[in-house]
């Protein structure tokens, strides 16, 4: 072998040994994490942008609450992202009242209001599954005093508050 041979080989050799104790791209270890979280679009709930809210304009009379009388409907609207239809769970987030039927606990202990999704029972804190095929009719939602059967309630203001939930799926 000629010196420079020898020289070439030699050059070669180094360089494959440095090569070798090199990590390469492909069998290095990460060195950076990515992470998120995946969300459904919200929906708004609102009575034309602002705050839902129900207010009996007659008197009501003690004696006549039975869950009919005094029934009203809730003026709302549910804006969600994209077009109908949209399946959705509602929620009607409130403390309950400790008798039958489940109703939204007011400031007066024995008294209630009750409110129907589409005519049943909307009880507190159960999500209920709906479908919402056309944006400008929700689902119908109305609100109906009741009170503890046996019970005497006083003559006095009440009010009661909730937070109504609409969640896509």
């Amino acid at each position: 072998m000629t010196p420079s041979r020898n020289r070439h080989l030699f050059t070669a050799l180094t360089l494959l040994a440095l090569l070798a104790a090199c990590p390469l791209p492909a069998a290095a270890e990460e060195n950076m994490r990515f992470t998120g979280t995946l969300i459904t679009p919200g929906c708004t709930v609102s009575d034309k942008g602002g705050r839902i809210n129900v207010t009996f304009k007659t008197n009501i009379g003690i004696e006549k609450i039975d869950g009919e009388n005094y029934r009203q409907t809730v003026p709302y609207q549910i804006e969600c992202p994209g077009s109908a239809p949209w399946r959705m769970k509602m929620t009607l987030v409130a403390t309950e009242t400790k008798f039958a039927p489940p109703a939204v606990q007011t400031s007066i202990d024995d008294l209630g209001i009750q409110i129907r999704l589409n005519g049943k029972t909307f009880k507190p804190n159960e999500p209920t599954q709906i479908e919402m095929t056309d944006r400008n009719s929700p689902p119908t939602l109305e609100a109906v005093p009741v009170k503890r059967k046996g019970s005497r309630l006083p003559e006095d203001k009440f009010e009661a508050t909730a937070l109504l939930i609409a969640e896509l799926y």
